[in-house]
């Protein structure tokens, strides 16, 4: 026979009363419960702010003193498999008895699938930069001045993404507010014309220009983009629309609207100290902060004792036996396809 003790019985009825208020009370869920939190402290708070900025900036520009991740992934591989220098691809032109976007085969001659994770590509960044812009308004806490720096910059990098998108394609699907990254949104958007898509890079570097001070005040904020670099974008954006790749007729208008863009950029870039360099020329690729002509900077490393030293690219380009990063190494077709010192083809040189 089980017998129960009277003393214990009353602790535990205790216990169970105790646990069951405590249990009653969601209170403590509540701020877990708030998944826009994080969100709202990045747009009230300068640093987390600045911080987000930062994060775009590092989604487009070179991130170990190479090409920029987004660049290496959507176009490098088709410029480089062209070029004599390109190293470790053999199958360029290699017949194969079939192609399944399955296979990584595939991918030089149809492109890379379309997947539902979320990547560092082009509408992943527009995304993060319309959330910024969608949402950066609504709170209060950072100063106007300093809020119209900030969305300026993310104007800069959205109409940068679109001009490249209609360099590269034509139109494309424009996109100006954040869009729910769980659902495939294949189809969903229609393909604008590159008129449209164009016209949405120009505005969006217009609103740039107006936001953006015309030079940096804090030297720490060496490299980010100004007003002078947005109108000048502009302005590369109006002359691809001029050029014959979308002015068949030879419109002069689209060539006049061309011209006062890239002469407003002139006039704003002259007005906040830039300009043609004016020391020695030798000295132009050395001196960084404070160059003139530096309207556009994607900064390196300075360190003289890396092996990649300011780029990548750099090491890329030379002989195996100076340490060569990747160690190109030409074909002897190539070499031979280039004369000796005395300008005479091999084997005719004395």
């Amino acid at each position: 026979m089980m017998t129960i003790n009277i003393k214990n019985t009353n602790k535990l009825v205790l216990l169970a009363l105790v646990f069951l208020s405590v249990s009653c009370s969601d209170e403590f869920l509540e701020e877990k419960q708030d998944w826009t939190g994080v969100n709202e402290q990045v747009f009230q708070d300068e640093m987390r702010a600045t911080a987000y900025i930062d994060y775009v900036y590092g989604l487009f520009l070179p991130g170990d003193g190479n090409v920029p991740q987004w660049w290496y992934h959507s176009h490098n591989d088709d410029l480089l498999q062209t070029s004599d220098e390109y190293y470790g691809q053999t199958r360029w032109n290699q017949e194969w008895a079939s192609i399944s976007p399955n296979e990584s085969h595939a991918w030089d001659y149809i492109g890379r699938r379309m997947q539902t994770n979320i990547n560092n590509s082009t509408y992943t960044r527009i995304r993060q930069i319309n959330l910024f812009i969608n949402n950066v308004d609504q709170y209060d806490g950072i100063e106007e001045e300093m809020k119209n720096y900030l969305k300026g910059q993310m104007y800069f990098w959205r109409g940068y993404q679109y001009f490249d998108l209609a360099s590269w394609y034509g139109g494309v699907p424009i996109e100006l507010e954040a869009q729910n990254p769980i659902v495939d949104p294949a189809g969903q958007t229609p393909r604008s014309s590159a008129q449209e898509t164009l016209a949405q890079a120009m505005a969006d570097l217009d609103m740039a220009k107006d936001l953006l001070p015309g030079r940096w005040s804090d030297a720490a904020d060496w490299g980010r983009v100004t007003s002078g670099t947005a109108a000048a974008l502009k302005g590369r954006a109006a002359l691809l629309w001029a050029s014959p790749q979308f002015n068949r007729d030879d419109d002069q208008q689209r060539w006049q609207a061309a011209y006062d863009a890239n002469l407003e950029a002139r006039n704003i870039l002259e007005q906040n100290g830039f300009g043609l360099y004016q020391g020695e020329w030798a000295d132009i690729w050395s001196q960084e902060v404070g160059n003139p002509e530096a309207v556009w900077v994607w900064n390196f490393n300075t360190l003289t004792n890396d092996r990649q030293l300011n780029s990548g690219w750099e090491t890329i380009s030379r002989p195996s036996d100076q340490e060569s990063f990747y160690q190109a190494k030409p074909t002897k077709q190539t070499v031979d396809a280039f004369p000796m010192r005395d300008g005479r083809p091999i084997g005719e040189s004395d």
